[in-house]
């Protein structure tokens, strides 16, 4: 009797066990993302100082408002914790550049100036409605850790440069909307397009300075559950 009941025990916790691995199972999935981007920033006369490496450098001054055309990808993981609401972290990698005309007194020429970031995006998401094709919400804090900003100088009867500027290790944070939709493909697969705006909080750990910027996105998500 009793080996009969140990062994109920060993069944029903195995099936409990299961039956849990499946529903997380369900709960899980990964997500790659591409989007294309448009930031416009408004600079305080910020001034990039190219690391020299042996070469005759010039300063690139930054003022007023600029816009850049840039591009944002990588992959997430979702973990849905009630009907359609999910919260997902990731890793992306995000880049934008721009062109900034040399001074007149300098000569003709420009420098073209890319930035570049890691991306680490924490997102609560809202999927309205059961139906295969959904209204689809997000709200998300991005914290960005800046890589090395590249620069390429072109100037008239000179040779092109390609110079460096080091940023700061201090990670700069946005708050991000974004309102689309969801559409379940299939039982494991959902394609997710979202307009997003990402709007700069400001970079902490010591660095006060920061130009505030806007960032347009149009957010594409391939879909994977496990």
């Amino acid at each position: 009797m009793r080996l009969f009941n140990w062994l109920s025990c060993a069944v029903l916790s195995g099936q409990l066990l299961i039956a849990s691995a499946a529903v997380g199972q369900r709960n899980l999935a990964l997500s790659a993302t591409v989007a294309p981007t448009y930031t416009t920033t408004n600079y305080a006369r910020q001034t990039l100082y190219p690391d020299s490496d042996g070469q005759v450098v010039e300063p690139v001054h930054l003022a007023g408002q600029r816009s850049a055309p840039g591009f944002v990808a990588g992959v997430s993981l979702r973990y849905t914790y009630a009907p359609g609401w999910t919260v997902s972290a990731g890793l992306l990698y995000q880049q934008s550049g721009m062109r900034q005309q040399r001074l007149p007194a300098a000569g003709e020429g420009s420098t073209r100036v890319t930035y570049r970031s890691v991306r680490l995006p924490v997102a609560i998401n809202f999927k309205s409605s059961p139906k295969p094709l959904s209204p689809y919400f997000t709200l998300a804090l991005l914290t960005d850790f800046p890589l090395t900003t590249r620069l390429t100088a072109t100037r008239t009867g000179e040779p092109t440069q390609q110079l460096r500027v080091r940023n700061s290790i201090n990670p700069l944070f946005s708050a991000q909307l974004g309102a689309g939709g969801f559409c379940q493909l299939s039982n494991r697969y959902a394609l997710i397009v979202q307009p997003t705006l990402a709007y700069t909080i400001g970079r902490f750990g010591g660095s006060t300075t920061t130009s505030p910027s806007l960032e347009l996105g149009l957010q594409v998500q391939a879909v994977v559950g496990f």
